[in-house]
């Protein structure tokens, strides 16, 4: 018997201790978790110039680099703009060589006209003058005369409508003339902006920060010489770092529970020693999907900071617990430590000897405890894993 008192005692002894913890009241603070990133509430953003097609970057500046008013940022690839100033430049030549020939042909034309109506003009004064003689000649010379004047007369006036017409003729010419002229010049002036536009300037003095855009099968990345862009694409930014703000993005499931002026939490990654403060600033009420083939629609929530930091820099990601709830002198315990037995929520109070199973009704929860609302005084001490699972058995699942 003694033997057999040692053999289960050192059983007993060889089980592994059971984790426990103890249960007491204390504050119970509801959040929505969710990554973010640090933007700019003030910054200048540099595009794609508006030109028609595809963009090159040949010239790009590094991520991080400080600028002055009028450094360069970006260039596109100036090719094919430069082949157009050449051509409309080329058209716009060509335009004016024929208005001067037009024009050298006009002249010609009016003083050849001129000569033309001086002869039948003085045909015509002859004629006259002949007709004035019928008193002192033959009658049959008289009616002669008469029809040399009123063809020479007809003549005249034939003549005078020929360069009335000629001259109507001249003007819609030369205005045609003077429209292709315009477009040439348009079309010249449009290349030659269009060119000045493939060189991007730094606006004002700043701190560069490229943007991400999509590069097809690769996703989402940074910018870089090399990538083609189009006209509108944002390249990067040059932001106001007195003025930060986060960005987090929420889907449907957390989006009814964030309300302005809620507090939030917020660690940056790229210097986790130190935690921010902030609050919700506002929630949009549209969704929308961040990248053109997203497949969820999200939420985007404005926190702002109450405080900044010199090594902030737009886009470092974050992770902000935004406060949606605070139960205070709340009883909770680790959702780990509760269970589903025979139907029933129960969790394991640690007893002298043997823990106790002990159904408890359960409240609202958080990411790591849930509210115990019946069942559990404070002071037990509950297992954090199933005590009655043997060596083979499978540690029961925590309740959902």
């Amino acid at each position: 018997v003694i033997l057999a008192l040692i053999i289960s005692l050192t059983i007993r002894s060889s089980k592994p201790a059971v984790a426990s913890t103890e249960v007491n009241y204390g504050e119970f603070v509801i959040k929505v978790i969710e990554a973010g990133e640090i933007t700019s509430i003030k910054s200048v953003t540099v595009s794609g110039p508006p030109v028609r097609g595809r963009l090159q970057i040949t010239k790009l500046i590094k991520d991080g680099s400080k600028v002055k008013k009028g450094d360069v940022l970006v260039e596109f690839d100036k090719g094919e703009l430069q082949q157009e100033m050449l051509k409309s430049l080329s058209d716009l030549k060509i335009a004016q060589n024929e208005i001067n020939k037009k024009l050298a042909d006009i002249e010609s034309q009016r003083t050849t006209s001129r000569i033309e109506l001086d002869n039948i003009k003085l045909q015509h004064d002859e004629a006259l003058l002949e007709t004035k003689k019928a008193d002192m000649i033959a009658k049959i010379d008289a009616e002669k005369n008469k029809l040399r004047y009123e063809q020479a007369d007809r003549k005249y006036n034939e003549t005078l409508k020929k360069m009335e017409s000629q001259s109507l003729s001249n003007e819609a010419d030369m205005n045609v003339l003077h429209e292709k002229k315009a477009k040439a010049e348009a079309d010249y002036q449009m290349a030659k902006k269009s060119l000045e536009e493939m060189t991007r300037l730094a606006p004002k003095d700043g701190l560069v920060v490229l943007k991400e855009i999509w590069k097809g099968a690769a996703g989402m990345g940074k910018v870089q010489e090399g990538d083609i862009v189009w006209s509108g694409v944002q390249i990067l930014e040059i932001p106001d770092l007195s003025a930060m703000e986060v960005k987090v993005y929420l889907n449907e499931v957390d989006v009814g529970k964030v309300k302005s002026e809620q507090e939030a939490i917020i660690s940056i990654d790229s210097f986790p020693d130190k935690i921010f403060k902030g609050k919700v600033e506002r929630v949009s009420s549209i969704g929308t999907k961040k990248d053109w083939n997203a497949k969820i629609k999200t939420f985007e929530a404005v926190i702002s900071l109450n405080e900044l930091d010199p090594r902030m820099r737009p886009g470092m990601t974050t992770m902000v617990d935004i406060i949606t709830e605070k139960i205070p002198d709340a009883l909770s315990i680790p959702i780990e430590s509760v269970f589903e037995k025979e139907g029933k929520t129960v969790a394991y109070v640690m007893g002298s000897r043997t823990p106790k199973r002990r159904e408890v009704a359960l409240g609202k929860r958080n990411n790591t405890h849930i509210v115990v609302t019946q069942g559990l005084s404070p002071g037990d001490r509950i297992a954090l894993r199933d005590p009655l699972a043997g060596p083979e058995a499978e540690e029961a699942s925590p309740s959902k």
